[in-house]
């Protein structure tokens, strides 16, 4: 029963199958009909568009041919526009750029003229063809004609505040030097900076408008500073030929005065000086925070270096001849030394420092300062040298007992060095050692360097005194001269005790004291004659008196005073011919010496004749008092 109920399950279940498979057979059967339905009716619509297309085709291809014809004839209506709009611009530059461009700036108002020049550049850039057509050949040439004219008012502007000046009228009122304006070097500036945006500075900078600027700039500047310094340069050299060319007696200082600044180099390097480095500061200006930095040196130079070429020239004819016997004077050449270094420092320092950055010549400046000092260390010993070859007199002349040029021109010579008493330091410094003694060498500071020196000096001038007296055989008429020579150095060595250390004035004083002494003995021992004719016959016998002079009698038996009144006549004759200096206290304390040296020994002499039978007319001790009182007045 089980089985039989299972048989029937199944049997129901094997039909519904049946029906669903009947079911889907029958919808597949549907589709399909529908299918070749719609393939139908597609191809139909296919059919019917595919010939619609081909008609379509048909009508779209005149049109298409026509399109590429106007196509092409646009193109070719905007060639002609183009040819058209660059006659145009053509004509526009011709018109209106070229005549305003040619016109030139306005310089109170140059902005318009360089938006032209702006304007134009850039019609060239744009134009087709460039530089190589016409129109971009005449922009070009009009940029480059503009452009200079813009150079040109460079050149206008700085002219303007560089005409030139005295600029010792300004420094002698204690103004302050005029040089350019900071309006006049923001102008410059300005127009620098257009000229060195403009397309020529990338192709030849050299010769671009912005150069040319540059050289008109530093041509004005350069112009301005000589001018300005030419006449005082030229007033410079007269005064150095005036002082050296004559013809003079060696040594030329003793013979042609020169005072300390006569020379006015040290006026003329300061302003100089400042000057210059008040052109450096306006070129500094110039270029600061500028993209041509480079050009600065450049330009710095074509300012400067006319000025340092006159300058280099000028030395020469200011110190033509620095050495012995030539026509240098030796005293302008200390003054140029000490004026030099009171401006520029010992070896020109300040005037390195004001070309820094310039590529002119500082070497011929410096090596001339340096050469100066070298010919002045030889000075030393050339003017111990000058006091031996002063002529006293000729030789057939008689000696004239009065102040020599020995002495006169030494002290001249003397009074000279110490009015550089400074720069004779810096020398002496400079030296470290003697050089006017041969194989000295020892290591000596200044001040002593100096004081040895001026003693030499004065050593020098008596030496030569003595020398002049040597050969005299007369000493007394030698030993007047020198007294009268030694007392004018003494004075003349006191007048300059203000100007001269103590060291230094006793050094000197120290050689003319002795001198002075020596002179003083052989003066005193020229009168030895007079004592000894007292001394040798005290007993001889008495002379009959004969005025106030007493005399034998008889010749041939000469006493003691017989000779003595011949020596004194002598003496008096002497002393006439060749006279003492009177306003120097000398003779006074020769008198002095000579009473005391022959009044005691006389008056002895006088009474021994007096104790004798027989008693003659003599002089009283005041008498001979009174003569030799009479002697020195």
């Amino acid at each position: 029963m089980v089985y039989t109920a299972r048989v029937v399950s199944t049997s129901h279940a094997s039909g519904r199958d049946n029906d669903v498979a009947l079911t889907e057979m029958e919808l597949l059967e549907q589709n399909q009909r529908r299918l070749g339905s719609l393939t139908g009716r597609m191809t139909t619509i296919l059919n019917g568009f595919d010939r619609r297309l081909v008609k379509l085709e048909s009508s779209i291809l005149p049109i298409h041919k026509s399109t590429q014809t106007l196509s092409r004839i646009s193109s070719n209506v905007s060639e002609v526009q183009k040819e058209l709009d660059t006659s145009l611009r053509h004509y526009g530059v011709v018109v209106d750029d070229e005549p305003e461009i040619l016109r030139g700036p306005d310089p109170r108002n140059p902005w318009p003229y360089l938006e032209a020049i702006q304007r134009v550049i850039k019609e060239a850039n744009e134009a087709p063809g460039g530089e190589a057509s016409q129109a971009g050949s005449k922009r070009h040439r009009l940029t480059e004609q503009g452009a200079r004219k813009v150079a040109e008012l460079v050149r206008e502007y700085t002219a303007a505040e560089s005409r030139a000046i005295d600029p010792f009228s300004y420094t002698q009122q204690g103004l302050a030097l005029p040089g350019v304006s900071n309006e006049c070097l923001t102008s410059d500036k300005a127009l620098l900076q257009f000229l060195y945006t403009l397309p020529e500075m990338q192709h030849n900078a050299t010769a671009s408008a912005f150069a040319l600027a540059l050289q008109s700039y530093a041509s004005v500047r350069s112009t301005y500073l000589t001018a300005s310094l030419d006449a005082h340069m030229k007033r410079v050299v007269h005064i150095a030929a005036m002082t050296q060319q004559d013809s003079v007696p060696a040594p030329r200082e003793a013979h042609v005065d020169y005072q300390r600044g006569t020379l006015p180099v040290q006026e003329f390097c300061a302003v100089m000086l400042s000057m210059v480095q008040q052109e450096q500061n306006a070129i500094a200006t110039l270029f600061q925070g500028m993209a041509w930095e480079g050009w600065r040196g450049k330009t710095a130079t074509c300012v400067l270096q006319p000025l340092v070429q006159a300058v280099n020239a000028m030395m020469p004819m200011l110190l033509p001849r620095l050495h012995h016997g030539l026509n240098a004077h030796r005293y302008m050449v200390l003054d140029f030394i000490a004026q030099t270094q009171a401006v520029f420092g010992v070896d020109g320092q300040k005037w390195i420092a004001a070309l820094q950055g310039t590529q002119c010549d500082t070497c011929s400046f410096t090596s001339v300062l340096g050469s100066v000092r070298q010919d002045a260390l030889l000075f030393f010993p050339e003017l111990l040298r000058d006091i031996k070859i002063i002529p006293v007199q000729q030789n057939h002349d008689a000696l004239q007992v009065g102040v020599s040029d020995i002495a006169r021109l030494g002290m001249v010579l003397l009074r000279g060095l110490v009015c550089f008493q400074d720069v004779m330091l810096f020398l002496l410094q400079t030296m470290g050692s003697k050089n006017w003694v041969e194989g000295q060498a020892s290591a000596m500071s200044p001040d002593a360097l100096w004081a040895d020196y001026v003693k030499d000096f004065m050593l020098s001038i008596v030496t030569s005194l003595e020398r002049t007296v040597a050969a005299i055989p007369q000493p007394t008429v030698a030993s007047i001269f020198l007294l009268n020579n030694v007392t004018f150095l003494q004075k003349d060595l006191r007048a300059l005790a203000q100007a001269l250390p103590p060291p230094v004035m006793n050094a000197a004083e120290h050689v003319v004291t002795h001198a002075l002494r020596t002179a003083h003995t052989s003066y005193l021992e020229s009168w030895n004659v007079v004592v000894q004719a007292l001394v040798d016959d005290q007993s001889a016998a008495r002379s009959g008196p004969m005025g106030k002079f007493a005399v034998l009698s008889d010749r041939s038996k000469p006493d003691a005073f017989a000779r003595f009144y011949e020596y004194l006549q002598q003496m008096e004759q002497i002393h006439r011919t060749h006279p003492l200096q009177r306003d120097t206290g000398l003779a006074d304390s020769l008198r002095n010496d000579v009473t005391r040296l022959i009044s005691p020994l006389y008056a002895v002499t006088l009474s021994k004749q007096r104790s004798t039978s027989q008693r003659s007319a003599r002089w009283s001790e005041r008498d001979l008092d009174q003569w030799i009182a009479q002697l020195y007045l």
